[in-house]
C-alpha cells in the first residue's frame, strides 16, 4: 500500500534507474554535458550561454542523482553504477585519466560515502557535512599539490598563473595608484580563492546530499522524515580548529598559509550555514515568515552579513540554541 502523499516515478526514468547500464550512461551524460553541450556555445552566443547553464546544472545534479540512486536501491548499487559511470567517461574524454578520476572521486564516492552516513541516521547531518567538507579539502589539496610538483611552483605562484589571464585583461591602462590597487586585489584573490572554491563545492554537494535524500522521501524509496540544513549541527571540534587554524594562519606565510585559510575559510563558511540554520528556526518558531525572507534578502546583497552568523552558529556548536527551539525538522 503506497503512503499518502508519495510520489511514483515516470515509468521510463524508473526503469533508467533501476538498471545498472542505463543509470550509468544517464549518469555519464551528465557528467560529460559541460563538453558536449559547449559544442553548440561554438555555434551560436546566445545559444551557447544557454546551453552552458543547462551543461553546469546537469553536470552539478550528479552527486544528487547518485545519491537518490543509492538510497533507493542501495550503497552498493550506486557504487556499481559509478564504476560503471566511470568506464564511460574515460571512453567519452578520450581516455582522460584526470577527468575520469575527478568524476569517481568527488561526483561518486566521496557523495556515496556522504549518503550512507546519513542513510544509517537522518539525525546524521553534520557528519555527512563534514565527511563532504574533509573529501573535498583534501582532494583540492591532492590537486593542488600534484599540480605544483608538476610545475615546479609553490601553491601561489600556481594561483598566480590560473589568475593571470583575468589580471592581465583588466590591468589594462591602469597605472599609479589604480594599478597598486589591482596588485592588492591579485594577492588577496589568489590568498583567498582556495577557500572560496572548497566551501562553494562543499555547500553545493551539500545541498545534492539533501536533495537527494527529499526525493528518496518524496518517491517513497525510504520512510524517513525528511531532512534539512536546519538539521546542521557541526562538532565540538570546530570550536578548537577554526580558532587555532585562523591563528597559525596569520603567522606562516607561502603554501602552507594558502593551505591554512583555505581550510580556516571552509570551516569560517560551514559554521555560517550552522548560524543561519539557527536563526531560520527561531524565525520559524515564531511564525516570522517575513523575517526570514529579510534575512536571506540581506545575506544575498550584503554578503558581510555573513560574519554575525558564524558567531551565531559557533557558540550554537556549545550552547545548542535549537534544542529549545521547534520546529527544527525542516520546519514541521
Amino acid at each position: 500500500m503506497q503512503r499518502e502523499g508519495v510520489k511514483t516515478l515516470h515509468p521510463w526514468l524508473s526503469h533508467v534507474l533501476t538498471r545498472q547500464i542505463p543509470c550509468a550512461a544517464l549518469v555519464a551524460t551528465m557528467y560529460m554535458s559541460l563538453l558536449w553541450l559547449g559544442i553548440i556555445a561554438s555555434q551560436s552566443p546566445f545559444l551557447g550561454i544557454v546551453a552552458m547553464l543547462v551543461a553546469m546544472v546537469l553536470n552539478l545534479m550528479v552527486p544528487a542523482v547518485l545519491g537518490f540512486v543509492a538510497l533507493g536501491g542501495g550503497v552498493q548499487f550506486a557504487i556499481k553504477v559509478t564504476w560503471i559511470s566511470a568506464l564511460m567517461v574515460l571512453l567519452f574524454s578520450q581516455f582522460n585519466v584526470l577527468v575520469t578520476v575527478t568524476f569517481l572521486l568527488l561526483y561518486g564516492m566521496l557523495p556515496l560515502a556522504a549518503v550512507w552516513v546519513l542513510a544509517a541516521d537522518s539525525e546524521r547531518v553534520g557528519r555527512s557535512a563534514q565527511l563532504l567538507a574533509v573529501g573535498i579539502v583534501l582532494l583540492l589539496l591532492i590537486a593542488m599539490v600534484a599540480s605544483s610538483v608538476s610545475q615546479g611552483s609553490s601553491f601561489e605562484v600556481l594561483m598566480s598563473e590560473m589568475m593571470a589571464p583575468f589580471f592581465q585583461s583588466v590591468s589594462v591602462g591602469m597605472t599609479g595608484s589604480d594599478a597598486a590597487e589591482l596588485e592588492a586585489l591579485k594577492k588577496m584573490t589568489i590568498w583567498l580563492m582556495p577557500g572560496f572554491l572548497a566551501f562553494s563545492l562543499w555547500g553545493i554537494w551539500f545541498s545534492s546530499l539533501l536533495l537527494s535524500y527529499r526525493w528518496a522521501v518524496t518517491y517513497g524509496c525510504i520512510q524517513e522524515s525528511e531532512v534539512s540544513f536546519l538539521k546542521l549541527k557541526l562538532s565540538r571540534h570546530v570550536l578548537l580548529l577554526l580558532p587555532l587554524i585562523t591563528a597559525v594562519a596569520g603567522v606562516v606565510s607561502g603554501s602552507l598559509q594558502v593551505v591554512l585559510v583555505m581550510l580556516a575559510l571552509t570551516l569560517a563558511g560551514m559554521v555560517a550555514v550552522q548560524g543561519v540554520a539557527v536563526a531560520h528556526c527561531w524565525f520559524k518558531a515564531r511564525n516570522m515568515g517575513i523575517a526570514i525572507v529579510m534575512m536571506y534578502i540581506v545575506l544575498l546583497l550584503w554578503t558581510m552579513m555573513i560574519v554575525p552568523f558564524v558567531i551565531v552558529g559557533f557558540l550554537d556548536i556549545w550552547f545548542d540554541f535549537r534544542r529549545q527551539t521547534t520546529p527544527i525538522n525542516g520546519g514541521k
